[in-house]
């Protein structure tokens, strides 16, 4: 499944803007291996402010290379900029935003990463067969599953991975049209994958989330997600026997045999992934997230070096190199696109009446109930109308610490939030998953979310707000 990627061969923009990006990797994995350090408090004061001004770099550097989405985000990014000059605290704003900003667009680069990996391991081509290939009676839970496995560990590269193999895996089926095939299976890919926002450390959710809220019980928090999660995926399932009926059996075409030794290969790599990244939080004091930062780099690394053992090393290297950086402009694109959004949720904050809505709050006697119940709806919409889940995540998130007469627990606001980003996955056809899925396989967004999960989605609000009631009771 290797290919050799010449570095030379690439165009000088993609070769300088994996340099950019590089840049700003190795700035933040500084930053973060010392920041404790008092040995070097002056060089790390420096590298803080490079990081942030570096990302500014980026951004403009990006610019040819990116989408009328990402370039709506610089210009209301730079309006909110200037609104904010004449605030008193101006600069440590500016710069604690930008820092926000770098460090979510090196986290989503780093992750994505790894789907240039993954696109190339025979092993994860395997599995990803094997589970759309299923007989018809098993393939719900086979896709939406092994989808929800994927997701944890490659993050948004789970979906655009999965979806050609699922229209490849309905062209198997003869126990009903491929088109309903189709359907169903994409539907199952979304309402696997959505859910491991819920609680998988590898995600954006909580890499953001656990950074604005310190005060969280992380054990309780990955137990009601999982569980959480569990319940959807079975009401999925649930919605899928009833709208379309249980699949009568009937001889399928040929199926691939289990490949084992695929399966023990992707068990190995996530494996291996979340070991070191747990293994650095424990021994360093590290959060997830901050460890994954730092693993996944060298994970994928060595993981497409594996893919090149038949080569000599220096080649191997080679082509290593040239496959991420040919990968450079859409991996910027990410991290300019989520960078930007989070950096515009954080100095929003500080542009609103925060004493006047703290008043209005608590003249209200808004309940923390009601706080939780309408994260997720505030979140869907925002997605309507082409906003991305994380700018109301981290508006949200930092919002609650300056409205002392909210008095809402940590661990349940992360949770709500969380699934408030899971939901807009499954309802909003502007999703960052429900994008990849569409320009991977042609289906229009709308057909993915409001015409084959906008029911499901509804279903999804009203069991959270059942979970929520029975939790702040």
């Amino acid at each position: 499944m290797s290919e050799s990627i010449s570095f030379s061969a690439l165009p000088r923009r993609t070769r300088w803007l994996a340099l950019a990006l590089f840049v700003l990797m190795i700035a933040e994995i500084f930053r973060l291996c010392f920041a404790s350090s008092e040995a070097f408090e002056s060089l790390l004061t420096a590298v803080v402010w490079f990081a942030r001004g570096w990302f500014v770099f980026v951004c403009i550097l990006g610019l040819p290379v990116c989408s009328v989405r990402e370039k709506s985000l610089m210009g209301l990014a730079a309006v909110l900029t200037i609104a904010l000059v004449r605030h008193p605290n101006a600069d440590e704003i500016i710069g604690s935003a930008l820092g926000l900003a770098a460090f979510i667009g090196v986290f989503i680069a780093v992750l994505t990463s790894m789907k240039e990996a993954a696109a190339r391991s025979r092993a994860i081509v395997d599995v990803g067969i094997y589970l759309t290939t299923q007989p018809a009676q098993k393939r719900f839970l086979s896709v939406a599953l092994g989808t929800h496995v994927l997701g944890a560990f490659l993050n948004f590269g789970a979906p655009g991975l999965m979806a050609p193999l699922v229209q490849k895996g309905a062209q198997h089926s003869v126990s009903e049209p491929v088109k309903v095939t189709e359907q169903r299976q994409m539907s199952a890919l979304i309402r696997g994958f959505s859910w491991i926002l819920l609680w998988a450390p590898t995600t954006l959710t909580q890499a953001v989330l656990l950074g604005l809220f310190v005060e969280v019980d992380y054990a309780f928090l990955v137990c009601l997600g999982l569980c959480t999660a569990a319940v959807m995926i079975l009401l999925g399932l649930l919605m899928d026997r009833h709208d379309w009926g249980r699949p009568v059996a009937r001889p399928e075409r040929t199926m691939p045999e289990r490949p084992s030794q695929a399966i023990r290969v992707v068990s190995l790599i996530c494996t291996g992934l979340f070991a070191a990244t747990y293994a650095l939080k424990f021994a360093a004091g590290f959060t997830v997230a901050e460890s994954l930062v730092i693993t996944a780099p060298s994970a994928t690394v060595l993981w497409l070096l594996a893919q090149q053992k038949t080569k000599p090393f220096k080649e191997g290297m080679q082509t290593t190199v040239g496959i991420l950086t040919g990968a450079a402009p859409s991996l910027l694109r990410s991290a300019i696109a989520l960078g930007l959004s989070g950096y515009i949720g954080r100095v929003s904050i500080y542009l609103l009446p925060v004493e006047d809505i703290a008043a209005w709050i608590e003249t209200a006697s808004f309940s923390p109930f009601v706080f939780y119940c309408a994260v997720p709806v505030i979140i869907t919409i925002g997605g309507q109308i082409a906003l991305s889940p994380i700018i109301f995540v981290v508006f949200l998130g930092g919002l609650l610490s300056e409205l002392p007469g909210l008095d809402v627990d940590p661990t349940l606001a992360v949770f709500s939030l969380s699934f408030g980003w899971a939901l807009s996955m499954a309802a909003s056809p502007n999703a960052t998953a429900t994008l990849v899925i569409s320009a991977v396989s042609n289906i229009p967004p709308t057909t993915l979310t409001w015409k084959w999960n906008g029911r499901y989605a509804i279903l999804c609000y009203g069991v959270f707000v059942a979970l929520i009631f029975a939790l702040t009771r």
